[in-house]
């Protein structure tokens, strides 16, 4: 009988992880950040051109209307920083939680084991098990597979909690498994 190989990722899933996976989530496909990128172009252009038409022209209306707009992108960008701060902060224990995800021929172990020392909840260390036929999708991006459970919730695997080989092995036994839910973002 063959012996079952498997794939390990283990390691801390950090701040910056969570910074990485909301601006994913925002945005999952290369359309949509084509069209997002050009809407802000576009709304960083109209202001910016308001505001020189309005300071040319002597018309306070004019550069007012282009400062609101640009306040209006920051205060949007400000708010989204501060939106992914909290859920950083709600999740603070699982910055210190080492994850543990063991991929094998017909699921997945996800394991996360909390740091006794930063643990102020004494939260349970959990393990949960996942056949590739329950995920919604997956999704790979450069540093990162999103394995998303339903449309809300998601695990994330950092590439660097991996070797290179077995990145590169996981990302072919995602492909075979999943078929069309497995979506490359590179």
């Amino acid at each position: 009988m063959k012996q079952q190989k498997y794939l390990l990722s283990k390691g801390k899933v950090v701040l910056s992880d969570y910074r990485e996976y909301a601006n994913f989530n925002l945005c999952r496909s290369k359309l949509s950040r084509v069209i997002r990128t050009a809407v802000m172009a576009w709304v960083i252009l109209i202001a910016l051109y308001l505001a020189v038409v309005g300071f040319v022209a002597q018309s306070s209306v004019l550069v007012l209307a282009g400062g609101v707009l640009l306040l209006c992108l920051g205060t949007f960008f400000g708010l989204l920083r501060k939106q992914v701060k909290t859920v950083c902060i709600k999740k603070q224990e699982y910055l210190y939680a080492t994850h543990q995800v063991q991929f094998g021929n017909n699921g997945l172990i996800y394991s996360v084991l909390f740091d006794p020392e930063h643990n102020s909840h004494k939260l349970e260390d959990t393990q949960d098990d996942f056949f590739y036929t329950d995920f919604f999708r997956v999704y790979e991006t450069g540093g990162f597979f999103y394995l998303y459970i339903d449309k809300k919730s998601t695990i994330i695997v950092p590439k660097r909690n991996m070797m290179p080989a077995d990145s590169l092995e996981l990302r072919a036994l995602l492909s075979e498994k999943l078929e069309k839910k497995f979506i490359r973002c590179i």
